[in-house]
């Protein structure tokens, strides 16, 4: 699943596997994109502040469905 919510711009975000969770440190599979900045979350730390970081930001890009798949890369 991707969900992008952007309510004034157009931009391509792609998330890296060095892309870090601001809260923990653990690989980033959301960013989110606010008037005062952005942050990245791994799974856990975006989903206990999902509904806060909704109505606070206007960008988010949600890989986490992408979470245990093996990347094309790996093949």
């Amino acid at each position: 699943m991707t969900l992008v919510v952007d309510k004034n711009e157009s931009e391509e975000i792609e998330l890296k596997v060095s892309d870090r969770c601001d809260a923990c440190g653990a690989q980033a599979f959301v960013y989110v994109k606010g008037l005062s900045g952005e942050l990245y979350f791994c799974g856990h730390h975006y989903a206990k502040n999902e509904e806060k970081l909704k109505s606070w930001s206007f960008t988010i890009i949600d890989k986490r469905d992408t979470i245990n798949k093996k990347s094309e890369s790996s093949n």
